[in-house]
């Protein structure tokens, strides 16, 4: 699959793409100088849903409990939402997970997500300013 490198700054309201590149290398070089660390990289991968769509993957929600078992699974078909390369926290309140996966079966997506908030956990109980 072919990839374009998207060059973003900002967060949120503030968020925005400041160019469309054909390498990582070119989108890096976009930056201005003294404001790198302002700048972010994003690769996207072009055609992603259909190709994933068309080879059986499906859109799933993985959702967990505090004790970390899987509570609800529900699977649908990928729509223009759907983040192909990323694995998503819709939320997380009281311990409790929900991540949304492309995968292609639900055994592979439960997997992908339990690895997930495994590192999330391993970060959240990270004292604050240590670094890995």
């Amino acid at each position: 699959m072919k990839s374009i490198f998207i060059v973003t700054s900002g967060d949120y309201s503030s968020y925005r793409i400041n160019g469309v590149y054909s390498t990582k290398e070119k989108a890096e070089q976009s930056f201005p100088s003294k404001h790198r660390r302002d700048y972010g990289v994003e690769e996207w991968v072009l055609d992603a849903k259909v190709d994933l769509a068309a080879k059986g993957y499906r859109e799933w929600f993985i959702e967990f409990d505090k004790d970390g078992n899987v509570t609800q699974a529900a699977d649908s078909a990928p729509d223009e939402s759907s983040a192909p390369s990323r694995v998503n926290v819709n939320g997380w309140s009281g311990g409790i997970c929900v991540y949304q996966i492309l995968a292609g079966s639900r055994a592979a997506a439960i997997k992908i997500a339990s690895e997930k908030r495994a590192q999330l956990l391993a970060e959240l109980a990270r004292p604050k300013g240590r670094k890995r």
